[in-house]
This record gives C-alpha cells, sequence and structure tokens, in this order.
C-alpha cells in the first residue's frame, strides 16, 4: 500500500508539474507581439544610434545574446525607461543592420521576435520551388 501511495503521490507530482509547464507555455504564446522604435540606446556612458557601425555596437553592448541573422542581432534584458509599459514584455533590443551600420533599433517582445525570425527564414517569393509531375 505504502508503494503504490508513493507512486500516486509521484504520478500526480509529475502531472500537475506538465501541466504547469504547458500553462506557462500557452500563457507564453497567448500574449501579443508588441515592438517599440527605438531612437537610440544608452550603455555604459554610450550612445548607439542609427548609423552606428557594427564594431561601434560590439565595443558598447558586447557580442549579441543572438543573431537572427548576420545583420540581425538581439540582445537581451533591455528596457525603454519610463515610456514602456513594465507589462508589455518588450525586453529584447533588436539592432538590423544595412552594409554595416544600424538601420533600425527595435525594442521587441518575445513573441515578435519569433514572428521575425520565422519571416527572416521564410522563403522569398520568388524563391519557391514549384513541382510538376
Amino acid at each position: 500500500m505504502k508503494t503504490h501511495l508513493a507512486s500516486l503521490v509521484v504520478s500526480t507530482a509529475a502531472l500537475a508539474a506538465f501541466a504547469f509547464t504547458s500553462a506557462s507555455a500557452a500563457a507564453s504564446e497567448a500574449k501579443p507581439a508588441v515592438t517599440h522604435p527605438v531612437g537610440a540606446v544608452e550603455h555604459s556612458g554610450n550612445t548607439l544610434a542609427r548609423g552606428s557601425g557594427m564594431s561601434d555596437v560590439l565595443l558598447t553592448l558586447g557580442m549579441p545574446d543572438r543573431k537572427l541573422t548576420a545583420d540581425v542581432w538581439a540582445y537581451a534584458h533591455f528596457g525603454g525607461a519610463t515610456e514602456q509599459r513594465r507589462d508589455d514584455d518588450c525586453s529584447t533590443l533588436l539592432l538590423t543592420f544595412h552594409h554595416g551600420r544600424v538601420s533600425d533599433i527595435q525594442l521587441v517582445s518575445d513573441r515578435a521576435e519569433k514572428t521575425y525570425a520565422a519571416q527572416l527564414r521564410a522563403p522569398a517569393p520568388g524563391d519557391v520551388q514549384v513541382a510538376a509531375r
């Protein structure tokens, strides 16, 4: 009886942990994709803005946490100071480069980053192969 009760307790705990993890993932996916345009980034007394070079970004922010492509870099744990609502979950800084210079700066939510990354991986309309028999 003790073995059956212990097994039941372990099974119940595992099921509860799985349900909690699934609910957390579902709640994260249910949040909207939110982005905020950013005019400049201040870090350690340095300012980055559109037109800043990749080397300036590396010196100021270091290596990105993730590279969505060679020209789209993601830095985690950023905020928009007082202008940003705290519940919008936009804590990833996305920098887009064109010819080695910053062309776009955004604060994005996790879902917006995932959506953007998927769009970058999608084939261009002219790149789609057509199958024939």
